[in-house]
């Protein structure tokens, strides 16, 4: 038996800090993060993606958002920033 749950897990950046105070790395990652693999393979299924840190049920999410996805192209946003050749 399943149901749905009300809990969601979200990573946060700390948009005053190095290097995330670049917009463009900011946009890199969203595009470098693949959460159907995540979703897939990590939570077997359980779960689904979100466009925000809200549960598609709650009363105030906000269902003009929409998930970037994964992308190898859009990935060249780090291209021109301070971190073209990445970080750690």
């Amino acid at each position: 038996m399943m149901c749905d749950g009300a809990r969601s897990y979200f990573v946060e950046m700390n948009v005053t800090k190095k290097p995330f105070d670049d917009v463009r790395v900011r946009k890199a990652m969203n595009y470098m993060f693949n959460g159907e693999v995540l979703t897939q393979t990590v939570l077997d299924n359980l779960a689904i993606p979100l466009a925000g840190i809200l549960l598609p049920k709650h009363f105030a999410v906000n269902k003009d958002l929409k998930i970037h996805g994964y992308s190898r192209k859009r990935r060249s946003n780090f291209s021109g920033s301070r971190y073209a050749n990445g970080f750690t």
